[in-house]
């Protein structure tokens, strides 16, 4: 699922397909299931985007009764979740949020086998998403250690969303300007912070990407990648630690590949969008805005790449840097995630639980 989330040049319905199918391998059982892109509101209401939507084994017929109920009435869990989130994503089985078996498609679906359904949620610091939810037999149940797992994987699909709209909009760029997009190896699109072998050489550097620990904090993630895919690739808890969702909460590891088939690392950068907060530096804005998200200190540190260690001491430094005696009054500050746009925050650089089926 994270490999297929950071498919990020893909065209939408094509990237939320590979989610979809990538998520069946992993935890589905074979029943089908869906996958699209949506946006939450702070009030509770859900914006989906059916173009984005992708769907296996389901009739139109209920696959519209789904989608309707989730733009026009959607369902507690989720709209909690979207006003209010506490994590990068949230997983949940239908049969937890809908015990009497009220959501009227479900006996249709019921008819084809699936009696429930693994539902996930992942949602980015801006209120967009993605929302999986696989069909599932009567007894299939969801393991607190999968459940975990599927935490850490919304923190990739979140990271990956950002930086497919943040390409979006250099190619968007381009276009008004009449030119298009490089496609030169070394520089593919214009945003690369760094180029590194798979095996962690730097080949290329640009920008704070040059500097001594950026530049050693990249090399030992591109090799702690290339160890999640291949010796831990078995060991689901071991890759997932090793993979985390960004670099030094600045940039994010993709595949490129050149004309003769050869792959290289790019890290571009991909910071969230962050608190507005202007006495902070943009790594303490990134670790504020998680922390009033309501993350733990640990889904800090994954989400962005950095040890528990340093999100502590960044939030004790943006605490003193606001005036403030520590984390509680520090997050009672103005917060707003929708002040930064991903490009703008990156300029400023340079100087569980899912749907009702």
């Amino acid at each position: 699922m994270v490999e297929a989330a950071y498919v990020v040049d893909a065209p939408t319905l094509e990237w939320t397909s590979g989610l979809l199918q990538a998520a069946e391998r992993s935890i589905g059982a074979g029943l089908g299931g869906f996958a699209c892109s949506f946006r939450g509101n702070a009030d509770g209401t859900i914006s989906v985007d059916r173009a984005s939507a992708a769907v296996a084994s389901q009739t139109p017929e209920t696959m519209n009764a789904i989608f309707d109920g989730l733009t026009y009435a959607p369902p507690g869990w989720l709209a909690s979740y979207t006003s209010s989130p506490r994590s990068a994503s949230y997983c949940v089985m239908t049969s937890e949020v809908d015990p009497r078996v009220r959501l009227s498609y479900r006996a249709r679906l019921a008819k084809n086998g699936v009696y429930d359904g693994i539902n996930i949620a992942c949602m980015d610091l801006d209120r967009s998403g993605v929302l999986i939810s696989l069909g599932v037999g009567r007894d299939d149940r969801l393991t607190a250690a999968i459940r975990h797992s599927l935490a850490k994987v919304g923190t990739h699909i979140a990271a990956a969303l950002r930086l497919r709209e943040r390409l979006r909009a250099v190619h968007a760029q381009a276009r008004n300007l009449g030119s298009s997009p490089s496609t030169d190896d070394s520089t593919a699109d214009g945003d690369a912070g760094a180029i590194l072998s798979p095996a962690g050489k730097l080949l290329h550097a640009d920008g704070a990407a040059k500097l001594a620990g950026a530049r050693r904090a990249l090399q030992a993630a591109v090799r702690a990648v290339e160890r999640a895919r291949t010796s831990s690739r078995d060991d689901v808890e071991q890759a997932l630690n090793l993979w985390k969702g960004l670099v030094s909460a600045r940039w994010t590891l993709v595949d490129q590949f050149d004309a003769h088939g050869d792959k290289y690392i790019v890290a571009r950068e991909n910071p969230p969008r962050a608190t507005a907060l202007s006495k902070l530096t943009p790594t303490e804005r990134c670790v504020v805005t998680c922390a009033a998200r309501g993350f733990s200190t640990k889904e800090i540190a994954y989400t962005l790449g950095i040890s528990d260690a340093t999100v502590r001491v960044l939030l004790m430094r943006a605490a003193r840097r606001c005036g403030v005696r520590g984390r509680r009054e520090l997050l009672k500050l103005d917060t707003d995630t929708a002040a930064v746009h991903p490009a703008e925050a990156g300029a400023n650089e340079s100087a569980g639980r899912p749907v009702r089926d």
